[in-house]
């Protein structure tokens, strides 16, 4: 073996052991656990951690050693200036590494990684650094238990998961630019995060998976079917939105009964077909969203959904009303605007009475009939959508409580008042075009937008197009301040 200290062969009873993870080639003449390519003056390396059992482990920043360290304790290091330097960890005898943590680092890592010096190895963590080459074989390190690798440069396929690996429990690959397939089974796995890379083909079965987790595949180029996940009781997060694929994943939404632990579902983005999903037994959902696919039917909610604060279903084909939305009081976004073409939504807008924490409320394009709700105890509202549904009728709403308000489209109705009250001055989106407002409307909406002074930011106000009538008197006086405020507002013609 050839020892990288001295550059000379020794025998076997082996003294020292400098472990390297430079080359996929062991041993290396380089003595670098990553190699440092970018490196400005006073950079550091810092929260590098080396857990071990016994013996003594030194780390060799290229020209300094750390000296016996603590399995306990992170080692900072400044590199002053010091170029095409590195980090390479020394194992003295009795030293059996469990863990590498690389920590956070300015400038970045880079190099490659490779395993076969670390048999007893548990964990493996290095986030967002500069890593590249390909994953190196895991499936000899039979103790791995949790690899961290998101956040790098790798390329290639994902490493070999067999019977070798069954100890492991977390892998993350995500945010790489990594090739191929996804394993094909995924046994006790918990943690299992391939997002945004370049992987194709289809999601593996998954019922042999029961202590799964969190899996993570969106912004793939994934195709084929959700599989079953009747099996998966533990599952907490079931992402795979973002297909960028030609066809994307397809088929319907697997049942979701009996997953009370799941509480985020996202397949947004695809060609999803089918139904929405019962989701009388996911007791503990708080985001569902599957927008911008192909689903039919109704939107199925019950208050069995009441901690749910996420839920969107924008550009679907869904009829039917929205359903209740009383009690759903941790409700902070909710989203479900047509299509452009299709099938809409009917019926009146909910009551949104209660919803204290509810900041966006987008409906837009359905065919609601009825009023506007009352906003008032919508303190937290920052956007309200209900534009272009052709048959909401009355008045806009009094705004004065909603003081986090930026933006409320209700263009393309057929309201006719305005309650009155103030506007904030946070407000600076708002549309109204294309409705029946009078005078008297006009002129007051004009009026609550000079009184709320904003002179900033954003500074929107349409009450213009088909049907509104044109501001009188004051209302004259008041566009003509607006726009002098930088404001662009549109009324009918003066």
């Amino acid at each position: 073996m050839l020892d990288q200290i001295s550059n000379a062969y020794i025998g076997s009873n082996i003294s020292n052991r400098l472990y390297s993870i430079n080359n996929l080639v062991w041993p290396n003449t380089t003595g670098n656990l990553w190699k440092i390519t970018d490196n400005p003056f006073n950079k550091t390396i810092s929260n590098f951690n080396v857990t071990y059992a016994g013996g003594q482990v030194d780390v060799n920043w290229g020209k300094a050693i750390s000296g016996n360290i603590s399995s306990a304790t992170n080692i900072n290091h400044t590199f002053s200036g010091i170029t095409n330097s590195g980090i390479s960890v020394l194992a003295k005898p009795g030293a059996n590494i469990t863990a590498i943590n690389c920590g956070t680092s300015s400038p970045r890592l880079s190099g490659v990684v490779s395993f076969v010096a670390f048999p007893n190895l548990q964990d493996f963590r290095c986030i967002n650094n500069g890593i590249t080459g390909s994953i190196p074989p895991i499936n000899t390190n039979t103790n791995l238990i949790n690899f961290w690798v998101n956040d790098n440069n790798f390329t290639g396929p994902l490493p070999i998961l067999s019977a070798n690996t069954t100890n492991l429990r977390g892998f993350r690959v995500g945010n790489n630019r990594l090739t191929g397939f996804l394993p094909t089974s995924l046994t006790n796995m918990i943690d299992f995060r391939c997002e945004s890379n370049f992987l194709s083909g289809s999601i593996p079965n998954l019922n042999t998976s029961s202590s799964l987790q969190f899996f993570y595949c969106h912004n793939n180029q994934l195709t084929g079917a959700i599989p079953s996940l009747t099996s998966n009781t533990s599952l907490i997060h079931f992402w795979c939105h973002n297909q960028t694929g030609t066809n994307k994943l397809s088929g319907p939404i697997p049942n979701l009964n009996g997953l009370t632990n799941l509480t985020w579902f996202s397949c947004s983005n695809n060609q999803i077909t089918g139904f929405m999903p019962n989701l009388n037994t996911n007791t503990a959902l708080q985001r569902f969203e599957c927008e911008n696919n192909l689903l039919s039917g109704s939107i199925t909610l019950t208050n069995i959904n009441s901690g749910l604060q996420y839920f969107y279903t924008n550009n679907n084909n869904f009829t039917g009303n929205i359903p209740v939305l009383t009690g759903f009081t941790g409700l902070i976004d909710f989203r479900v605007n047509a299509a452009a073409t299709g099938p809409r939504l009917s019926g009146p807008l909910p009551s949104l009475s209660g919803l204290s924490n509810l900041q966006f409320f987008y409906s837009n394009g359905n065919s609601h009939t009825g009023l506007i709700p009352n906003l008032t105890t919508n303190t937290s509202l920052i956007n309200f959508w209900c534009a272009n549904n052709g048959t909401i009728s009355g008045n806009i709403p009094n705004l004065s409580a909603n003081s986090a308000l930026t933006q409320v489209l209700f263009q393309g109705n057929q309201l006719t008042g305005f309650q009155g009250g103030s506007v904030s001055n946070t407000l600076g989106d708002f549309q109204a075009q294309n409705n029946q407002l009078a005078p008297a409307a006009v002129n007051a909406i004009l009026a609550a937008f000079v009184a709320a002074n904003k002179t900033a930011g954003t500074r929107i106000l349409n009450l213009g197009g088909a049907g509104n009538f044109s501001p009188t008197g004051q209302g004259i006086n008041d566009v003509t301040t607006l726009r002098n405020r930088g404001w662009t507002v549109t009324t009918g013609l003066l």
